[in-house]
């Protein structure tokens, strides 16, 4: 197992003027749709450890993905963590809406860093900016089990266009949201989407900012750093196993390493291992409630609603489960 950068930030950023990027920028082109995109690896970059990874979505126009890679290079080469910022404008298939089109080439470009660079799975976070805030949201709040944490600044946002994403949210998922309140345009729009986002469960954390030319990046960064330390990532998936109908697998991805497994297969089971198969007696949904020790003082506890024999398993919000 490789060892890991620990993305370490201070209390306050050095200005980003007195910061040196001397690390790698390049212009790289993914294999599999031909997507473009921007790449800065620190300096000090060493494939023998794990680098924490942020995918940059940028609106477009004067706000190209260079220009936001190249803001954010002095602080990714300070605080050690690789920055993608994939093009979005071309679509790899007619066929696909904006907004899935942004997240195959936001895909493709994240497994295409994945090839070449050693990137922590549990620490992929994401930003977006005015209408790159739109992709950022689609993209990160669909793939909860990619994008541990999301970052959206001044977003300019159509909430009716993240519908499409409600059903893959993880309410453990932090997301941050930093808008002008006094922005006559954006200001509004900000407050709208922050109203959909608490409306459907994400777990925000809102900045308003009192001028739109507030840019600094020193909020976004202390963002990532409370959660890369203090939000638990657990990811859980159920599987048929291939045997009998209704008998399930269940597989466990966290960001720690848990010393105790208390399941709760919602139909009077239980189990203490990490990965257990299950068989239910009946079709049905069942809430699912997993307890793990080892993250800190309290368990940390996730709930899902699974439907067997489909095996689609949706995030949910329940009471902690009895020990």
């Amino acid at each position: 197992m490789s060892a890991t950068v620990v993305l370490v930030l201070a209390s306050g950023c050095a200005d980003v003027q007195t910061i040196q990027a001397p690390g790698s920028f390049r212009r790289v082109v993914e294999p599999e749709l031909g997507g473009e995109y921007e790449l800065y690896v620190p300096a000090r970059y060493d494939r023998n450890l794990s680098w924490p990874l942020l995918v940059l979505c940028s609106a477009g126009g004067f706000d190209t993905p260079a220009k936001q890679l190249r803001a954010w290079a002095p602080y990714a080469e300070e605080r050690g963590l690789i920055v993608a910022a994939p093009r979005l404008k071309a679509r790899p298939h007619k066929s696909l809406s904006p907004l899935e089109a942004a997240r195959t080439r936001i895909l493709a470009t994240l497994r295409h860093v994945q090839a070449g660079h050693n990137i922590s799975r549990d620490r992929i976070l994401m930003q977006g900016r005015a209408k790159g805030a739109l992709p950022a949201l689609f993209v990160g709040l669909s793939e909860p089990e990619v994008f541990r944490a999301i970052a959206i600044v001044s977003p300019d946002v159509k909430v009716e266009e993240l519908m499409a994403a409600s059903a893959r949210i993880d309410p453990h998922q932090p997301v941050y949201f930093q808008y002008a309140i006094s922005d006559a345009v954006t200001g509004r729009t900000a407050r709208l989407c922050l109203d959909w986002l608490r409306s459907h469960r994400v777990e925000v954390i809102d900045n308003p900012l009192g001028s739109s030319r507030a840019k600094d990046m020193a909020p976004v960064l202390r963002f990532f750093e409370d959660v890369l330390r203090k939000s638990p990532w657990v990811i859980v998936r159920a599987a048929p196993t291939g045997g009998q109908q209704l008998e399930v697998r269940f597989e466990v991805r966290t960001s720690f390493a848990p010393r105790g497994f208390r399941w709760d297969f919602g139909d009077g089971d239980r189990a203490n291992v990490a990965e257990p198969i299950h068989l239910y007696k009946n079709p049905g949904t069942y809430r699912v409630l997993l307890e793990l020790d080892g993250a800190g003082k309290e368990p940390v506890v996730r709930a899902y609603d699974l439907l067997v024999p489909e095996m689609a398993l949706r995030h949910a919000l329940s009471p902690p489960a009895s020990r």
